[in-house]
């Protein structure tokens, strides 16, 4: 009897092979992390190289000071700073921002959808005259109010 071949080897052999590897690949597949949760530190700290400033923030523990205060400064404070910021909004402190601006209060913790400054930012309303926040950049100021706007 005549088997099919397949590079000297036995069709059959290349079949099992196939399905061994689907196996392995369907067994790793299921070990993995939810999606959002950050890789294990090492014990010379975080897996990332990138500034604490940059990276995504885990959901419920985004800092004010370490997180969403550089992005301010990157981006809003050219305009939203000093006696000639518009509407008054100033984005240079904790405390102007919870301030809001000389109409309303920009910031409702714990509800980014009923924050303007949220609302803006997400919308790319803002920053006015430059390039749009980043979906990471939105993502963390959304997850900061979320957690209650704290001053950390």
């Amino acid at each position: 009897m005549n088997r099919p071949q397949l590079n000297g080897r036995p069709a059959l052999a290349w079949v099992g092979l196939g399905l061994a590897i689907g196996l392995l690949l369907a067994a790793c597949a299921s070990q993995t992390a939810p999606p959002g949760t950050p890789l294990a530190p090492t014990a010379a700290g975080p897996t990332s190289t990138m500034p604490a400033a940059t990276q995504a923030a885990s959901p419920g523990t985004a800092s004010f000071k370490a997180d969403v205060l550089p992005i301010f400064q990157a981006s809003c404070v050219s305009c939203h700073s000093g006696p000639g910021a518009p509407r008054g909004l100033e984005l240079s402190s904790y405390a102007s921002v919870m301030k809001g601006a000389s109409s309303q209060k920009v910031v409702t913790p714990g509800n980014p959808d009923a924050s303007p400054l949220y609302q803006f930012v997400a919308s790319d309303s803002m920053p006015k005259g430059g390039p749009p926040l980043s979906a990471k950049q939105k993502d963390t100021i959304r997850q900061w109010i979320a957690a209650g706007a704290p001053d950390n």
